[in-house]
């Protein structure tokens, strides 16, 4: 699907930046378990949206009160043609997404003191955890994500619906892709290069205003019915 390298994102805080360095690896969080992550429990980068990693960049310093910075690397996401990617946007990545929904089940069907879902667990995640276990080629997963009915009700209050997905208001403009590298991800040969803020915000990197506005407001405190005017000026312009 993906035939040349694109640029991937990843957000960070200073202080995780410098552990990852010293580890030579990035890592999936100890504290979150498998249930709660998007596509499983790995490491997550923004295809081609720099404002996107920014936001998680931001979220991630206020943890742990340093520096928020965002991380770029290039990828060959053309490695879907060699089976080290998992493309969860095509139809082939939907029948691999069913089977790995079938193992999983399989499995707590051979497991009686195991309740599924008991946890409220992402079946995808469990899932493809399972899948990628017994893969001798996966590395990595690219999936579409939106960014959650909390952001789409604060830019567009209540105006409209999807029909098609009842529990969210429509598409959000932080609708993006991601790209989950799985379990680990070592730091050599990546090429890292290193952004901060003013560089994301003045440097052009993508044509999406409503971001870049968003993210300058994130190191000051704004109000909130200001702040959800300026939004909706940002997309009627």
């Amino acid at each position: 699907m993906f035939k040349n390298k694109l640029k991937y994102y990843h957000g960070t805080s200073q202080k995780r930046w410098d552990k990852i360095q010293i580890e030579t690896k990035f890592k999936p969080s100890h504290i979150k378990d498998i249930g709660d992550y998007w596509i499983t429990k790995g490491i997550y980068f923004v295809c081609e949206n720099p404002y996107i990693a920014l936001w998680y960049a931001h979220v991630a310093s206020t943890k742990d009160k340093s520096k928020p910075i965002v991380l770029c690397v290039e990828y060959e996401a053309d490695k879907e043609d060699k089976g080290e990617i998992l493309n969860l946007l095509s139809s082939d990545g939907h029948k691999v997404l069913a089977i790995a929904h079938s193992l999983y089940k399989k499995k707590l069907q051979g497991n009686q003191t195991v309740k599924p879902f008991e946890r409220n667990e992402n079946l995808d995640s469990v899932s493809l955890q399972l899948l990628m276990n017994n893969s001798k080629t996966l590395k990595a997963i690219i999936a579409s994500f939106q960014e959650g009915k909390s952001y789409q009700n604060m830019i567009f209050e209540n105006k409209y619906s999807n029909k098609f997905v009842p529990e969210q208001k429509g598409f959000s403009p932080g609708d993006h892709i991601e790209i989950c590298f799985y379990p680990e991800l070592s730091i050599e040969n990546l090429n890292i290069q290193i952004l901060e803020k003013q560089q994301i915000l003045e440097g052009n990197e993508l044509d999406c205003d409503i971001w870049a506005f968003v993210c300058e407001g994130l190191t000051e405190p704004l109000d909130e019915c200001d702040f959800k005017n300026k939004l909706k000026k940002s997309l009627l312009n």
